[in-house]
């Protein structure tokens, strides 16, 4: 696709949807497959999706993955049609709250809130590795970046964002940022939001703020 998809997913919360919201849910179902030849912005409502949708990465042209932390969906677009993934295994994931996601060239990774950890699946979204460290409380915000070796965490709980290493898991820096929720990685710059400080952080790839703004 040449052209960016910009999707909005209305979701009913709760089993007391009116009938014309309902009714609308129904007719959209059969109009999934117009996606790739829609507009810009397309209103895709989807019953079958799960009651809080927090995070969104795009998997491929035709699927979207959808957490709600409490569970990861994977949303196909051609057919409207919401699956759940299967929670990696209890034993070695004891907690699973989904919330951020970042898909790169061969790896889905799935900040897991409450779980206090990062856990990262593999192309068929069955679990690969879990990444845990002292620092980690409640990670929100993920981003990933195979080209300079890098993950980036924006934890909520710990008011900081953490960098690792994307290939060993080892930690490499972290900075103070207060209710940290949101993390994209430029290739350049780690830049994370602070929601309580109102602020967006920029970092070297290497750690320590170059920029804020905000507030």
């Amino acid at each position: 696709m040449n052209r960016r998809l910009h999707v909005a997913l209305a979701v009913g919360l709760g089993a007391g949807l009116g009938s014309e919201i309902t009714s609308r849910a129904r007719e959209a179902w059969l109009r999934p497959a117009d996606l790739h030849r829609s507009p810009a912005f397309v209103r895709v409502h989807v019953p079958l999706l799960a009651r809080r949708p927090v995070g969104l990465a795009l998997l491929d042209d035709d699927r979207l993955l959808v957490t709600s932390y409490d569970r990861l969906q994977v949303l196909t677009l051609s057919t409207g049609r919401a699956d759940d993934v299967p929670a990696p295994p209890a034993e070695l994931v004891p907690r699973w709250v989904p919330t951020g996601l970042a898909v790169d060239h061969d790896s889905v990774w799935v900040a897991n809130y409450l779980g206090g950890d990062v856990i990262e699946l593999g192309p068929d979204l069955r679990f690969r590795r879990r990444l845990t460290h002292p620092e980690l409380r409640g990670p929100e915000g993920i981003a990933s970046c195979p080209e300079r070796d890098l993950l980036a965490v924006a934890d909520f709980d710990a008011d900081k964002v953490i960098a690792f290493r994307r290939s060993t898991l080892e930690r490499l820096w972290s900075y103070p940022a207060a209710s940290a929720h949101g993390v994209a990685i430029d290739g350049r710059r780690v830049v994370a939001s602070a929601i309580q400080a109102r602020v967006l952080y920029a970092f070297p790839l290497a750690g320590r703020p170059i920029e804020t703004t905000g507030k």
